[in-house]
């Protein structure tokens, strides 16, 4: 399994040119997280159809997550025979982020799983009952 660490933290800027995302953690405190492919899974701000915009001059290195057809796109970014994917950063830890990032995490190592996954949100699974965010988190 690639190692999986889900950091409660906001996405306060993000360099798409240098594949790097400013993070924010809850005491305030700024990282910076390297990424090869960033997914981004905001739940309801996507699929409500708020303009979340992503750059054309990003390319592949970051993809929307909100259907079955984002889920494709990333399956075969995956499957495609371009430079491994050693990282990838998914934001939004609300059910759909955390699927993902557990996904990936558990692909076998020949169908190209990355090195690891990185889970980031304010917090994981909100709005879902205490011992489900609970039984995630060990997951």
């Amino acid at each position: 399994q690639a190692e999986l660490e889900h950091l409660q933290a906001r996405v306060t800027k993000i360099n798409w040119r240098r594949r790097v995302a400013t993070i924010q953690g809850a005491g305030g405190e700024e990282q910076l997280l390297n990424f090869d492919v960033l997914v981004i899974s905001p739940g309801l701000l996507v699929s409500g159809g708020s303009g979340l915009e992503i750059p054309d001059s990003v390319g592949s290195s970051v993809m929307r997550f909100a259907s079955l057809e984002d889920a494709e796109q990333l399956r075969q970014r995956l499957d495609d025979n371009m430079a491994p994917i050693s990282a990838v950063a998914v934001v939004g830890a609300g059910y759909v982020g955390a699927e993902v990032a557990a996904s990936l995490a558990e692909l076998p190592r020949e169908q190209r799983r990355p090195d690891e996954v990185t889970l980031f949100g304010t917090k994981l699974l909100a709005g879902s009952e205490p011992q489900n965010r609970e039984r995630t988190a060990k997951r």
